[in-house]
């Protein structure tokens, strides 16, 4: 299920705007002397957390329950996915 929900984020969700959003939460955190540890977003679909600790995305489905945990990737792999 975890493959098919990045799919679905992936092909349902990710368009430039989303794109953009996140590439640049990205380069924020990046930033030296940035204290970001963890950011959260709400799209129409799907929530994304971005915890820049840990390096890990999670990609989770609105619409399933919220016992769903989602899917978790690293923050590696889910820039490379994402064209970021």
């Amino acid at each position: 299920m975890g493959r098919d929900l990045l799919k679905k984020f992936l092909q349902e969700e990710l368009d430039a705007s989303t794109r953009e959003v996140l590439r640049l939460a990205i380069m924020e955190a990046r930033k030296s002397g940035s204290v970001v540890a963890v950011r959260e977003f709400e799209f129409n679909l799907f929530d994304v957390v971005i915890d820049f600790e840990r390096q890990v995305v999670i990609v989770q489905d609105v619409l399933l329950p919220a016992t769903d945990e989602g899917v978790s990737i690293s923050l590696a792999e889910f820039v490379r996915l994402c064209g970021i």
